[in-house]
């Protein structure tokens, strides 16, 4: 909880200092192709997957004891989502800015390149 006894993810009211922080310590955007063992740089998050982990890390926050499911969570990440206010979908929006211009700079050649799957 925060000054305003609110949820960060429920609170759109942050300087862009806060703002700043979160998309600097970002995990690296980079994983491991599990099949390859080869590094494969990820695609920039969206809107709704920093949201989803700002919910999961305010709820592992409140209750540190407790495991969770990462289906439960992202379902109840989902029914939040679809309840947020405008304000707070777009403070999601410029941290998705900003975390897209981290990306470019950390990976300025990347293009999203899909693999088709064949049946």
């Amino acid at each position: 909880m925060n000054k305003n006894n609110m949820p960060p993810s429920q609170n759109p009211v942050k300087n862009i200092n806060d703002i700043l922080n979160y998309v600097n310590n970002l995990q690296d955007l980079t994983r491991k192709n599990r099949k390859n063992k080869i590094n494969q740089i990820s695609r920039p998050q969206n809107s709704w997957v920093l949201f989803r982990k700002d919910y999961e890390a305010n709820k592992r926050n409140q209750f540190p004891d407790t495991l969770f499911k990462m289906k439960t969570v992202s379902i109840n990440a989902g029914d939040v989502w679809k309840n947020q206010s405008s304000q707070v979908k777009r403070y999601f929006e410029i941290l998705l800015k900003l975390a897209l211009a981290k990306h470019k700079i950390m990976y300025p050649d990347y293009k999203y390149t899909p693999k088709r799957r064949y049946k």
